[in-house]
């Protein structure tokens, strides 16, 4: 399969003197899951979801963004098979890239947006990975707590059967007003989009860009996200 150009989105952006509970306002109003710091017009890092996630975790949400944690400043090629190296190569779900009117910046779903996967015919099973759980008596801080020490952005709840879900974004759009001491219950989406698991890729693709989600669960206990199907496709569906 042979891929042309992506364009990317304009950067969204805030200034390094901003604290980083105008960064997580300014993401929650606009549904936005990161933005571009900028020290003298100049991007500086991404700060992300998981980013937030980890200064409201360790009540660190009153400090600036110059003291915070940011992802770096990948730049990148417009050519589909570039962004996908880079992003896999540099371990980031974002790029930037050279196009109309300036700096662009390229994300997971676009790159997935991009790819043909009508050839992806394989189970979903094939790809995914056993899921790291919570119960639905677990705190919100413990939640945040395991994706903050595993890398990841959402975890079943999951107790002898599957109750919900529970984001990065859920917590971090409900903060300040949010108790991170309570259950996970209190924010858990209960509408899990689960499939069996001989259930094709590309019929996982196109339902998870349809629900705008970034993860699927597969027979209850295991997990597809926006990352193993990148992986996929540079394996199967990519070429130079």
């Amino acid at each position: 399969m042979k891929l042309g150009l992506i364009k990317g989105h304009d950067v969204i952006a805030i200034t390094e003197e901003s604290y980083i509970t105008d960064a997580i306002f300014f993401m929650n109003t606009n549904r936005i899951r990161r933005i571009a710091v900028l020290r003298d017009r100049e991007i500086i890092g991404l700060f992300t979801v998981e980013e937030a996630l980890y200064h409201i975790l360790y009540n660190e949400a009153d400090e600036r963004l110059k003291e915070a944690r940011l992802k770096p400043v990948i730049k990148s090629n417009p050519s589909l098979s570039e962004i996908i190296r880079d992003m896999l190569s540099n371990k980031v779900d974002a790029v930037f890239i050279e196009g109309d009117g300036g700096l662009k910046i390229v994300t997971y779903k676009d790159v997935i947006k991009e790819v043909k996967w009508d050839n992806a015919h394989d189970s979903i099973s094939s790809i995914s990975k056993q899921a790291i759980v919570v119960p639905p008596y677990a705190r919100i801080r413990t939640a945040a707590s395991v994706m903050i020490n595993n890398g990841i952005r959402h975890v079943p709840v999951y107790e002898g059967d599957l109750y919900g879900i529970v984001s990065a974004r859920d917590i971090v759009y409900g903060y300040p007003e949010l108790d991170l001491n309570s259950d996970v219950s209190k924010i858990m989406i209960p509408e899990v989009y689960n499939v069996s698991g001989n259930t094709p890729i590309n019929v996982v693709v196109k339902d998870l860009l349809r629900l705008n989600i970034g993860s699927a669960i597969v027979n209850k206990r295991e997990i597809v996200t926006l990352k193993d199907l990148i992986e996929y496709a540079s394996r199967n569906l990519i070429k130079e």
